[in-house]
């Protein structure tokens, strides 16, 4: 299992490539590797911040890239007869101002609704967001949203190992 190839890392001393795995591994599933990351932080098989940095890192280098792959892949789309016979040029251009004045509070606010964020980060890059503001709300939902998934994981996290080894 991933989880045990990971903690196996940290026992081990290879502490820089169980880390790099745990950003990797944001890139599948945020959600399981803040939890997983936590769990091994509450078992002592990891120290709690590098596993929330590599976390922080992996999550922020993930929402860059949906928003790249929304601009590379997403953009031409809006070009194709389909789509330009069902979108307007002019709601294009409504929603793309609308998405650069109040884009970056709901990249924030779907950082904690988990589902949505696929959905609005490629909008961003399909809608042209200007890259540095966007940076920074991403920066931003990352600060706010990991240290509380992995705290909240690690807080809880013997509770959650005991009922783990009943199984």
């Amino acid at each position: 299992m991933i989880s045990e190839t990971i903690a196996a890392q940290f026992t081990s001393g290879s502490l820089w490539l169980a880390l790099i795995g745990l950003a990797l591994a944001t890139l599948l599933s945020e959600d399981l590797t803040c939890i997983g990351g936590g769990l091994l932080v509450a078992a002592g098989k990891a120290p709690f911040w590098p596993v929330l940095g590599a976390c922080m890192v992996g999550i922020f280098i993930g929402d860059v890239l949906l928003v790249y792959v929304g601009r590379a892949v997403g953009r031409p789309l809006i070009d194709h007869p389909w789509v330009k016979r069902r979108v307007s040029a002019d709601s294009l251009l409504r929603a793309e101002r609308w998405f650069q004045t109040h884009g970056g509070r709901l990249v924030l606010a779907t950082r904690f609704m988990p589902g949505v964020r696929l959905p609005a980060y490629l909008a961003a890059g399909i809608l042209r967001v200007p890259w540095l503001p966007f940076l920074g709300w991403f920066a931003l939902g990352c600060v706010l949203w990991t240290p509380l998934l992995v705290g909240g994981t690690v807080l809880a996290g013997e509770r959650l190992l005991r009922v783990f080894a009943a199984w």
